[in-house]
């Protein structure tokens, strides 16, 4: 609507101009209901999360049901070194504190570091007298390519592994040869 079209409506009678108004109004409102609220329309039909309801609460209380013992995990039996902390002044505004108010204990259960153990298996190949074949002895324990216990474990979390330097240059080879 122009700025003419909206003075030629007041200068009309004004039951004239009221209904020339609610025409306008109403035509309007037929164009706001064809236009969507949201753009561009969401992917596949989905409801975006902004437009949908919110969601229905709990049947019950989470957690277990009243008088329930608790549990937690047990507190070691054995605490080798024990260590105070305390602090002489107020980190935030530094003036000298007084006795304690208050304690609490937190327990940290260190692992102790692994020792790697590094065998060396040597195997003697042999040449079959009757069927002219290499033959191995049998080892279960280092198969051929192929590295088995903790090594292997480490393999598929390289990031847990410290850097290790093997003792043995040529291990997993025979006389310079791949086994």
């Amino acid at each position: 609507m122009t700025r003419d079209e909206a003075l030629a409506i007041l200068d009309l009678k004004r039951e004239e101009a009221i209904a020339r108004i609610l025409v306008l109004a109403e035509k309007a409102e037929k164009d706001a209901r064809l236009v969507d609220p949201v753009s561009p329309p969401p992917p596949s039909g989905m409801t975006p999360v902004y437009l949908k309801s919110p969601h229905k609460k709990r049947k019950k209380p989470p957690g277990r049901r009243k008088g329930h013992s608790g549990t937690a995990r047990q507190r070691p039996t054995r605490i080798e070194p024990y260590q105070e902390h305390t602090l002489d002044h107020c980190p935030n505004c530094q003036p000298p504190l007084g006795k304690s108010v208050d304690t609490c204990q937190r327990s940290i259960e260190d692992l102790p570091p692994v020792q790697l153990t590094v065998t060396e298996h040597t195997l003697h190949r042999d040449g079959c007298p009757q069927c002219k074949k290499s033959v191995f002895p049998p080892m279960t324990e280092a198969l051929v390519s192929f590295k088995s216990g903790v090594m292997s474990w480490f393999d598929k979390r390289p990031s847990l592994l410290p850097r290790l330097e093997l003792p043995h240059a040529n291990q997993g080879k025979t006389n310079g040869k791949p086994i």
